[in-house]
C-alpha cells in the first residue's frame, strides 16, 4: 500500500472506553529539557511534501496562507478526516532521544477547535492519536494492526482545566528520555508523562472530525541520541 495521501485507507477511530480522555491540568509544571532544534518546518504555503488535496471522502483539503485547512462536505459525516506525510529520511523520531512534534490548532470563532496529531504512523492500521475534542478533551489512542490498544497510554481523567482555550490551541508531543510528555497551550496533561514505547512508523500527520478546522506551524524538533543521551533523562 503506497504512503502519499491519496492511497490512504480510512483511520480507525473509536468512543470506546479504550481510547484515554484527559482533561488539561494548569498545575503541572512544563519541563525545560535543553533546547532541540527544528528538523522539520512545514508552512502550508505549499504542498511539497504531499498533504492530501481536494475533496477526497467526506472532507475538502486546502492548503493556502499558511494553513491547512478540513472542510467537512457531509455534515451528516460521523468519519474522521486525516492526513500523512513521511518525514526527512534523516529524521527517525524511534532512535532520538529527545523529540517535539507540535501543530496548532485553529477553529472558528467562539468554538474550540477539534483535531489532533497522528504521530509515529505506519499506516492506516498502525499510528498514534493526540487529538483535542470540541469539548476540550485531549483523546489519547493507539491503534496496532487495526485494534485499538490501551498499552502506550493508559493513562485517566484528571478534573476540568482552564489550559483549553477557545479558536487556538498549541498541541505539543514531547520525548525525554524514556518519557514521552503532553501538553495544550504549553501545560501537561495530568496524567503525562508516559513510558515511552517505540512507534511502528515514521509519518507524521493531522485529523479532525470538525468542520473549517485549520492547521499552522506543524514543527518537529529533534535532538539526535549522543547530544541528549546523559542530559535530557535526568530533566
Amino acid at each position: 500500500m503506497g504512503l502519499t495521501a491519496w492511497s490512504q485507507d480510512p483511520v480507525i477511530s473509536s468512543a470506546s472506553s479504550t481510547w484515554v480522555k484527559v482533561k488539561i491540568s494548569p498545575e503541572t509544571p512544563h519541563p525545560n529539557p535543553l533546547p532541540t532544534p527544528v528538523a522539520f518546518r512545514e508552512t502550508f504555503t505549499n504542498n511539497q511534501h504531499a498533504w492530501r488535496q481536494g475533496i477526497q471522502g467526506d472532507y475538502a483539503y486546502v492548503i493556502e496562507n499558511g494553513s491547512y485547512t478540513i472542510h467537512r462536505q457531509k455534515p451528516e459525516s460521523k468519519r474522521f478526516a486525516y492526513s500523512y506525510i513521511s518525514l526527512p529520511e534523516n529524521i527517525n523520531l524511534n532512535k532520538a532521544d529527545s523529540f517535539t512534534v507540535q501543530v496548532d490548532i485553529v477553529g472558528k470563532p467562539g468554538t474550540i477547535p477539534e483535531g489532533g496529531l497522528l504521530i509515529g504512523m505506519l499506516d492506516s492500521l498502525n499510528y498514534c492519536q493526540i487529538r483535542l475534542t470540541d469539548q476540550g478533551q485531549l483523546v489519547i489512542g493507539m491503534v496496532i494492526d487495526g485494534k485499538v490498544s490501551s498499552r502506550y497510554f493508559p493513562g485517566g481523567i484528571s478534573s476540568p482545566q482552564r489550559s483549553v482555550r477557545l479558536e487556538t490551541n498549541t498541541l505539543a508531543v514531547r520525548r525525554i528520555g524514556n518519557l514521552m510528555h503532553v501538553y495544550i497551550n504549553k501545560q501537561e496533561v495530568t496524567t503525562s508523562p508516559f513510558p515511552f514505547r517505540y512507534f511502528m512508523g515514521n509519518h507524521i500527520g493531522v485529523m479532525t472530525g470538525g468542520d473549517g478546522i485549520s492547521f499552522r506551524n506543524l514543527l518537529v524538533r529533534l535532538r539526535p541520541p549522543a547530544l541528549s543521551k546523559t542530559t535530557l533523562v535526568s530533566n
